[in-house]
């Protein structure tokens, strides 16, 4: 077997790529498959601190986590093999985890009760040419 130069294969995989018909989506947005599949799925008992609020897009912390789970799941889920076990190592249970955390973003909140965070990260500007 004959190794494939470096640079050949990235020319291959790069065209064979945008050569491809764009996968169709399962779901038309992730906020319809945190709805339609998520929720039903996480069937976890929420206690020992965790937490779960059914506003759960009025933290962005929440949205762009649940927006890259759904992105990874409509990869993965195309891939026969492994996808899904994949996913499920790599995004579903760390994500969620830290989605539900009692320090995670809806710490204040109950499955019934939306509470907003009380303060963003503060943050300071950097002195002038320090990261130029």
């Amino acid at each position: 077997m004959t190794a494939v130069p470096v640079d050949e294969w990235a020319e291959t995989s790069v065209q064979d790529c945008t050569e491809e018909e764009p996968a169709q989506l399962q779901y038309p947005d992730y906020p319809t498959w945190v709805r339609d599949w998520l929720a039903p799925v996480y069937r976890r008992q929420l206690g020992h601190g965790r937490v779960w609020c059914q506003d759960w897009w009025r933290h962005p912390e929440a949205v762009i986590t649940l927006e890259a789970l759904w992105r990874a799941w409509e990869h993965l889920r195309l891939d026969a093999g492994t996808g899904m076990s994949v996913w499920l190592r790599d995004h579903y249970r760390p994500h969620m985890d830290a989605l539900t955390d009692p320090d995670g973003p809806m710490r204040s909140c109950t499955p019934e009760r939306h509470q907003d965070r009380p303060d963003p990260l503060p943050v300071t500007e950097p002195p002038p040419g320090l990261l130029s």
